[in-house]
């Protein structure tokens, strides 16, 4: 944002002013041909032409100057707060950055190390460093109800004690609300910060909070609900990232609406028997023309039989909050969930058992299955987190199932299905197309097979040392949940299909105690 206007206002000002009466005085030579009024309008038009010109002089410079960035059309309170902060920095004041700055707020500085929000400050408060220049340009903007990512090109010139300084970053800051004591929102504050090196393109270093990751401008971050403040953690020591996954903002009501109506097979005067609204409302609504209320948005989530997840979306999509919380398994407010699942875990000993994800991501096991994996891989640890990955991947798992066809073409079948009931689940396409990556998956799995029945249970078949095992599992989910992160959490319980594999799993249990 350099300005190529330089002029001291105390000269522009006067400068303007005399400039704006000489026009008016040549507008004024008009006089002998025109009525009084009508000179009069032309000399006020001739003051308003120049009166923009003040403020472009004017206001232009400022802006410049305090190296502000550009926050228009964003929440009034967060631009005034982002502005603030912006102004905070440059200047060096501490205590607008003490007020400005989340308590637990993390800076990722420009070599990955990560700072707390007292070393942060006191790194913008060095004694005899001034900043004199400061011009933020290609900036990026995403903004939520509760939070946003602003970031972009920070190019700062500045002088301490002994030389001059040049400051050329990609950073972007985290902004995110707290609940106050009365149950409502404060006022945002940065959470986060994280700053590469413009010339350094091979290697970004970024945060993960709670279950996000966040890299500096383009502002690119991955996570499913953005900055719900009650998930901020501390994050690990300068985590570097390999990968850049798209920030997805929130698509229009409309087309989310019309994607999961195709989905379910329902037209619109389906969907609006179902609902209790009108046809034409409900078409409004989807070309944007009329604005749902909250009430109708949940009545649609409903009838389309939307997961929580897909029901927050709908909800911030037509500009409400969201609904149904996301706690990580380990909140406090879980504690008996956990503990419920820890039983189970337990319980299902000497027999493995997992805690699956949405996305077939294993987030705990019990005790047997690490004994049963670790001899099935004669001592080799898999590859994967991904339950999925571990089944396809050559060099995992793969080698040991001796029914591998069987338990593909079931796998194959669940992410169809995952797609079917959910068909804005980016992650699951992805993990579809991962999956086909591999060698030898035949690409007629691609195409869903409809009508096909299925077995209420998966089987395995594993080759061993002790001979071929045999199990099959059965999933759990929480019925009724409220919470999201309990809505997409299932428990994998495997179970001996002979009584040589229950033996095998006995022996390996008693050898380990």
């Amino acid at each position: 944002m350099n300005c190529p206007i330089d002029a001291d206002r105390e000269n522009t000002i006067p400068m303007v002013i005399d400039l704006t009466w000489q026009v008016i005085a040549r507008e004024a030579g008009a006089e002998n041909t025109r009525s009084n009024l009508e000179t009069w309008r032309m000399k006020m038009r001739a003051v308003n032409r120049i009166w923009i010109i003040v403020v472009v002089l004017i206001a232009l410079p400022v802006h410049a100057e305090q190296g502000v960035g550009d926050y228009r059309g964003l929440p009034t309170d967060l631009a005034a707060a982002a502005t603030a902060y912006d102004i905070a920095q440059m200047k060096s004041d501490r205590s607008g950055l003490e007020r400005l700055l989340a308590d637990d707020y993390i800076l990722a500085n420009i070599s990955g190390r990560n700072e707390s929000k007292t070393e942060s400050i006191a790194d913008s408060v060095v004694p005899g460093n001034k900043t004199t220049y400061v011009a933020i340009s290609r900036q990026v903007r995403k903004a939520w109800s509760n939070g946003a990512v602003l970031g972009g090109m920070v190019d700062a010139k500045g002088v301490s004690i002994t030389a001059s300084l040049t400051r050329c970053e990609r950073a972007s800051s985290m902004y995110g609300r707290s609940a106050t004591a009365n149950g409502r929102s404060s006022s945002p504050r940065s959470i986060a910060c994280c700053q590469a090196d413009e010339l350094n393109t091979s290697s970004l270093f970024g945060l993960r909070i709670g279950f996000h990751t966040i890299l500096p401008e383009p502002a690119l971050c991955y996570g499913a609900s953005i900055w719900r403040y009650s998930c901020v953690r501390a994050p690990p020591e300068g985590l570097p990232i390999a990968t850049l996954p798209a920030l997805v903002s929130h698509p229009p009501i409309g087309a989310l609406l019309r994607e999961w109506r195709a989905a379910r097979r329902l037209s619109q005067l389906d969907l609006a028997l179902e609902t209790g609204i009108s046809t034409r409302h409900l078409s409004c609504i989807e070309t944007g023309k009329a604005r749902a209320s909250r009430d109708t948005v949940s009545r649609l989530a409903d009838a389309l039989s939307m997961p929580l997840r897909e029901r927050n979306a709908l909800l911030r999509a037509a500009g409400f909050a969201a609904m149904h919380p996301e706690r990580p398994l380990a909140a406090p407010a879980l504690d008996h969930v956990r503990q419920a699942v820890d039983l189970i875990l337990a319980h299902q000993e000497p027999y493995p058992a997992f805690v699956i994800s949405r996305h077939w991501d294993v987030l705990a096991t019990n005790a047997a299955a690490v004994r049963v994996g670790h001899m099935l891989m004669k001592g080799r640890p898999s590859k994967h987190v991904n339950l999925l990955h571990q089944i396809f991947d050559p060099d995992d798992f793969r080698p040991v199932i001796a029914n591998w066809h069987e338990v593909a073409t079931r796998f194959i079948r669940h992410l169809h299905d995952d797609l079917a009931t959910n068909p804005t689940d980016r992650r699951t396409q992805q993990l579809l197309e991962e999956i086909f990556a591999y060698p030898d998956v035949p690409a007629r799995w691609r195409e869903r097979k409809l009508g096909e029945e299925l077995s209420p249970i998966v089987n395995f078949t594993f080759h061993s040392a002790f001979g071929e095992l045999r199990f099959f599992e059965t999933f759990t989910t929480f019925a009724a949940p409220y919470d999201v992160t309990l809505d997409e959490l299932r428990i994998d319980c495997t179970f001996p299909a002979d009584d040589h594999t229950a033996v095998v799993c006995a022996d390996l249990a008693a050898r380990e105690a």
